[in-house]
């Protein structure tokens, strides 16, 4: 079912389960009934694992959109670039209160920044992500937003004949080699905008300094890019959506996290490694001076 075939046509995808279970067991109920269950035990699993068994170096976080319910997933990047989904929270909006419940949830699973380490975290222009990131893990964690989001909120403000200008200048910015020059690129858009759409230069300042922290930090080429934005974690959130594609109605928010941790199982053996992954020795070395640097009395 999570690959898209309907209850309805189980017994026709293997005949020798037909004959191991029996025609009434493969009635479109009985599938349905059996497949609740293994999705709740995938849930339970999902949920309940330790996160333990590896140094994480980066943690992105979004929202998911699944019919009527927003569901915020976290996405794990350790040290060697491996990419695990490590949790799911519901709610209604990405509130700070739903973000710092799910981060809390991981950190209680073992997810850890080790003394002497710093965590960067992806994501996207929401202020209450930030505020829940910051809230859990202290002057330990770089908040990176994503240089997208900020793009499409910027737009969002812009007549259709400005977008395509402003679009390029942005990516032109974001693309300089050098945190301050980027800055100062961005500011003279702000300040072109003022004018005449003043929402989108109060969008572009908003949480500027931290759609650069990747160039602040020194990354470079491909690791630079995988960590500007969300992809990496809107990859998955589009392999989600493939799962649930046949899903016309989601009865409650406990149906749609079965769904996804059911599918987060198939899926995380098939991600592949951060695209720039061998410079992450990079990332990690860039980090430790700046944790050090922070007076022992404010770290998390």
């Amino acid at each position: 079912m999570l690959f898209g075939l309907a209850s309805r046509q189980q017994g026709h995808a293997n005949p020798a389960l037909s004959a191991e279970v029996g025609t009434h067991g493969l009635s479109k109920s009985a599938v349905s009934r059996r497949f609740i269950r293994a999705t709740q035990q995938a849930l339970d699993t999902f949920l309940h694992r330790s996160l333990g068994d590896r140094i994480w170096t980066v943690l992105m976080v979004d929202g998911l959109r699944v019919g009527g319910h927003l569901v915020v997933v976290a996405l794990g990047i350790d040290d060697a670039g491996t990419k695990r989904i490590l949790g799911l929270a519901e709610g209604a909006t990405e509130n700070s209160a739903v973000v710092k419940s799910l981060l809390t949830d991981l950190m209680e699973r073992g997810f850890t920044v080790p003394e002497g380490h710093g965590l960067l975290a992806v994501i996207d222009g929401a202020k209450a992500l930030a505020k829940a990131v910051r809230e859990v893990f202290g002057d330990r964690v770089y908040i990176q937003r994503c240089q997208i989001h900020k793009t499409r909120n910027v737009l969002d403000h812009l007549p259709e004949s400005m977008q395509a200008t402003v679009r390029s200048r942005l990516r032109k910015a974001y693309q300089e080699a050098d945190a301050t020059k980027a800055f100062k690129a961005l500011q003279n858009l702000a300040t072109e905008l003022e004018r005449d759409y003043p929402q989108a230069a109060n969008s572009l300042r908003e949480g500027l300094d931290e759609t650069l922290t990747v160039h602040r930090l020194g990354l470079s080429g491909t690791l630079r890019r995988s960590l500007a934005t969300t992809n990496p974690l809107e990859s998955v959130n589009s392999r989600f959506r493939t799962h649930a594609q046949n899903v016309k109605l989601w009865a409650n928010g406990i149906q749609v996290l079965r769904w996804l941790a059911s599918a987060s199982l198939v899926l995380e053996d098939r991600l592949q490694r951060l695209a720039g992954y061998r410079d992450l020795p990079q990332l990690q070395a860039a980090l430790r001076p700046l944790v050090e640097a922070q007076p022992v009395a404010n770290r998390s």
